[in-house]
């Protein structure tokens, strides 16, 4: 009798252990996908919209920049823009508009 209690409780141990294990692993399936969905978005969608921003931008005598950190863990897309002209008074200064790769949920 105790032979087969204990053996039950190491059953249900291990199948503790490996549908922990396939959360985990589906956790970590779903992050990746997410991951690559934003690179797609970014380059494909974002990146051409920020590209064409700073072009106009730059067009009209501002100063703009995209900044696109593949590198970085963020993976983030920023555009910055300098909105200080000598010939304008006024108030001067900088915009940034940055989008970020959605954080890992855990």
């Amino acid at each position: 009798m105790a032979f087969e209690m204990l053996e039950e409780a190491l059953l249900q141990l291990k199948q503790k252990r490996q549908n922990e294990e396939m959360v985990e692993a589906q956790r970590q399936n779903a992050a990746t996908a997410a991951t690559t969905q934003f690179a797609v978005i970014k380059s494909e969608v974002l990146g051409p919209i920020f590209d064409q921003a700073a072009t106009l931008l730059t067009d009209k005598g501002l100063f703009a920049e995209v900044t696109d950190q593949e590198n970085d863990t963020t993976r983030s897309i920023s555009l910055k823009v300098d909105l200080s002209t000598e010939n304008v008074p006024g108030p001067q200064g900088s915009l940034i508009w940055s989008l970020l790769r959605c954080p890992r949920l855990t």
